[in-house]
């Protein structure tokens, strides 16, 4: 019912108060938030399910994603990490220099030694425990008569072999607690052909150096050293390098360097590090005085090496 202006009341459509009322709800739903989900009024049609109207005409979704994805071109592949200066923090404090001296005099002036040495008696190490003791090659401290260790801030300590286990390479020095902190342990097993890694040393004793390269495989193994499964990369394993810790594109230890192969023609291309898990288990069985079990991983041990022609040597 609506009044006149001289008071007397009219009888209006139900029809017309319908349109009214749907004109107000449409004018409302105009000045909702934007994106709000809105059901459409009785009567208005409603979009086909999977489909995109536009003025009147429909497109399908499929075709509009072609259509975007025409115009954006091919994804680019991921790109390779800008700097490894980010993960390396958690790493490098606990890597040290392996010194081995032939002179047991040499050990009085242990920090002027360390910066003239021999090639083949450098090497290097990282911290395992809190007791402060290095994981580090065997090789490296062969007939050594004293071993100095050069921590990253520049200080010097005397360290003593706690267990070699010649046949691994591995051997467990004793050092002073509290040098340095532990490093960083990750999981051989996760890595995979194509992962970025990072070596730690002090390549012919020039001081700290990391070199990056890419896994070629996570199961090598030779004749010499059947029972043993090897890391293989690229990462750059010279002297000094050896026994310096391998690390994954977080910053974790994942192995140790022990060995660059050299072709006969004296090129190198490829280095080999133990798996962490064997490192570890062999400084478990240090206190133990128990030979160390070698690691295996479920590898077999049939084939004889693909790299025949190459010799393989330590660093």
């Amino acid at each position: 019912m609506a009044t006149e202006p001289s008071g007397r009341r009219i009888r209006t459509s139900t029809t017309d108060g319908k349109r009214r009322r749907a004109a107000s709800r449409r004018a409302k739903n105009a000045f909702e938030e934007p994106g709000a989900v809105r059901r459409p009024p009785h009567g208005e049609a409603r979009p086909a399910r999977g489909r995109l109207v536009t003025r009147g005409r429909f497109l399908p979704a499929g075709a509009l994603a072609a259509a975007l994805l025409a115009g954006c071109g091919a994804l680019p592949p991921t790109a390779p990490p800008a700097s490894f200066a980010p993960v390396l923090t958690r790493a490098l404090p606990s890597v040290v220099g392996i010194y081995a001296l032939q002179r047991r005099e040499d050990c009085e002036g242990a920090d002027a030694a360390t910066r003239d040495i021999d090639e083949p008696q450098v090497g290097a190490g990282f911290v395992i425990d809190r007791e402060g003791r290095i994981a580090t090659a065997a090789h490296i401290i062969d007939e050594a008569e004293c071993i100095v260790v050069r921590y990253a801030d520049g200080r010097v300590a005397e360290a003593r072999p706690l267990v070699v286990d010649r046949p691994s390479d591995i051997a467990v020095l004793a050092a002073p607690a509290g040098m340095a902190p532990v490093a960083p342990v990750g999981r051989s097993a996760a890595l995979r052909p194509g992962d970025w890694v990072l070596a730690v040393g002090e390549p012919f004793g020039l001081g700290r150096s990391v070199s990056a390269g890419v896994v070629g495989a996570t199961d090598r193994h030779f004749v010499e050293d059947e029972e043993i499964v090897f890391i293989q990369s690229d990462v750059s394993v010279n002297p000094g390098v050896s026994g310096g810790p391998l690390l994954d594109g977080w910053g974790n230890v994942v192995g140790m360097n022990v060995r660059m192969i050299v072709s006969q023609a004296g090129t190198a291309g490829l280095s080999l590090s133990l798996p962490v898990e064997l490192v570890l288990r062999t400084a478990r069985h240090a206190s133990e005085q128990v030979p160390p079990a070698r690691l295996r991983l479920g590898a077999d041990f049939t084939d004889p090496s693909p790299i025949d022609s190459f010799a393989s040597r330590r660093s």
